[in-house]
């Protein structure tokens, strides 16, 4: 089952719509989604959708990556630390990190210090 899509293309992960992606692409989240490895962030895109981006129960480390001079924009998506209540990161760029659980009409994360 599609989790993910791009234009009319559909994916099942969000992995694999992320990797298909090109610079600048906009995916749509068809539905909630558990991640149970981190995943990179090594282009410009945005991540669309009413939909909740969780760290799987048997996961405990980051959820998501941004390289350097990397753009992510995230609309209606929540990012859920699912059981892993503790002080370590949602989100990591480069050599920044920060913690975040929180819900998000729209977020904007770079991590080109030049956009800070």
């Amino acid at each position: 089952m599609a989790v993910a899509k791009i234009n009319a293309t559909e994916y099942n992960t969000l992995s694999d719509a992320v990797n298909a992606a090109d610079s600048g692409a906009t995916i749509l989240l068809l539905s909630d989604i558990e991640l149970e490895q981190k995943l990179v962030i090594s282009k410009n895109i945005t991540i669309n959708g009413s939909a909740t981006i969780r760290r799987k129960n048997s996961y405990a480390g980051t959820l998501l990556e941004i390289k350097s001079n990397v753009t992510l924009t995230l609309n209606d998506i929540v990012v859920d630390s699912g059981n892993r209540w503790q002080f370590d990161t949602e989100f990591y760029y480069d050599a920044k990190n920060f913690k975040e659980n929180q819900s998000y009409k729209s977020a904007y994360y770079t991590s080109n210090p030049e956009d800070v």
